[in-house]
């Protein structure tokens, strides 16, 4: 009697969460449907990295790779990148003796800087001044570099002259490289926006898919929403911490068809773009921690 008890216990108990299971695959699946159905006929511009691609009813209709041909921007991103590596590589770790690994990198590291050392000479793009910024920055990471290659260790003074010296340099760097790349992507506006005058430029949805973190500072975030006069809270921008050109689009649909429901619902185009229970959270929370706050200094 008690076995029979027990399993039709056990009975309703799987049978309500398979109920909970089987509504929530098909809310996914209905969900997914919808997505296609809602973005069907989808125009969009998507800068992925820094490679624009323009859609319009959900086909490719042109493609900039590479955006351009001008390699003072690709240079100073390996210089500023190799100095990033560096610093990567020194982390917390000042004063340590470098694993087998981590000489292994150094190595390449110097390959690397060498070979770069051609190209800024060489290349006829690059203006003079710029090249012997580029050439002060090169000689101060191969300073370190081979320094902590001969030492076999992690130089704390090193990293700090390092730093001294390359800081200035780097933010000449940022501010050429950051011209050049939105020289070449206004220059292909203008020709994309004459080009393609059929589409509504007002109504095109932007996808950026890029690293994790920039979000609202990043470059071409700015520039979009000074070309289109939109925020990153509008919903024609979309920011999608992924470089997968399907993952990134696929958060685009999602995006607009958690947009449609949450016009139908709330009357908000940006509801469902957050937390259904943050606006209440924001209201518990503090009264939550003002009733009976946690002590975190236990020790």
């Amino acid at each position: 009697m008690i076995l029979y008890i027990f399993l039709f216990t056990f009975l309703i108990k799987y049978s309500e969460n398979a109920i909970f299971e089987d509504i929530n695959l098909i809310n996914l699946n209905i969900y997914s449907k919808a997505k296609e159905l809602d973005s069907k006929n989808l125009t969009f511009l998507m800068i992925n990295g820094d490679v624009p691609s323009l859609y319009s009813n959900g086909n490719l209709l042109d493609t900039r790779f590479p955006m351009t041909k001008n390699t003072t921007y690709e240079i100073l991103k390996e210089i500023s990148h190799l100095s990033l590596s560096i610093l990567s590589q020194f982390g917390k770790r000042c004063d340590q003796t470098l694993s087998k690994e981590q000489l292994d990198d150094f190595n390449i590291l110097k390959g690397k800087m060498f070979l770069m050392y051609e190209r800024i000479l060489t290349d006829p793009l690059i203006p003079n001044e710029l090249r012997l910024n580029q050439i002060k920055f090169l000689n101060e990471s191969i300073k370190i570099v081979l320094s902590t290659i001969t030492k076999k260790n992690f130089d704390c003074d090193d990293l700090k002259n390092y730093t001294l010296e390359v800081k200035p340099m780097l933010e000449k760097n940022l501010h050429a490289a950051a011209l050049s790349q939105l020289l070449d992507m206004k220059d292909l506006m203008i020709t994309w926006i004459k080009k393609y005058n059929f589409l509504d430029w007002n109504k095109t949805y932007i996808l950026i898919c890029n690293a994790h973190m920039p979000k609202e500072k990043h470059i071409f975030v700015q520039f979009f929403n000074k070309l289109f006069s939109i925020e990153t809270k509008c919903d024609r921008l979309v920011y999608s911490e992924t470089m997968n050109d399907g993952e990134c689009i696929n958060l685009l649909k999602a995006h607009i068809t958690d947009k449609i429901l949450a016009i139908n619902l709330f009357d908000d185009p940006t509801r469902m773009h957050k937390d259904l229970m943050a606006d209440v959270a924001e209201e518990i929370i503090p009264k939550l921690f003002s009733e009976s706050p946690i002590n975190i200094n236990i020790n």
